[in-house]
């Protein structure tokens, strides 16, 4: 495998490994935390695209399915594990790099076009895109809006997932 240097091009993906899935890096110019992923998917994940855990738990395994994403029941609202958002396009059956952790002004994150400044971000039932707090909820959460959406995209969150950060 080769060592992955802070330089690495993040919206990279190809169908051949450059690192261990789940290995997390955090780039030092930046501070956000990327991790490293296999997509076992049969569609495209697209940039933006909010990624959960893969039902099998492998690590470093996502999906963008609802029925082979990792959820539970949350009462009465499924909720997905999410892995992080996907900051280019990756194919099926290829490896890319998620954002995973930390702030980013420029982040892009697809979303049901609900969120407001202020907002805690859910993955509601492995739609792929990021949602608004449900009133029942309590759990999922995987990030925090610092602006509104507009129309369907929110650029500028911070993401605080843990999925693969141990």
């Amino acid at each position: 495998m080769t060592v992955i240097s802070p330089e690495q091009v993040w919206t990279n993906s190809s169908t051949s490994p450059i690192d261990e899935p789940g290995h997390c890096v955090t780039d030092d110019s930046t501070g956000i935390t990327y991790v490293y992923v296999w997509h076992k998917g049969a569609t495209a994940i697209a940039a933006g695209d909010v990624v959960g855990v893969f039902s099998t738990v492998a690590r470093g395994h996502v999906s963008t399915t609802n029925t082979t994403m990792l959820d539970y029941d949350d009462a009465g609202d499924i909720v997905s594990h999410v892995a992080g958002v996907a900051v280019g396009a990756i194919a099926a059956a290829s490896y890319g790099w998620l954002w995973a952790a930390g702030f980013d002004a420029a982040g892009v994150i697809t979303t049901d076009g609900t969120i407001a400044a202020g907002d805690g971000l859910v993955l509601d039932d492995g739609l792929k895109v990021a949602t608004t707090e449900i009133e029942t909820q309590d759990h999922g959460h995987f990030g925090y809006a610092h602006a509104a959406d507009s129309s369907t995209t929110l650029t500028g969150a911070t993401l605080r997932n843990t999925a693969f950060l141990y």
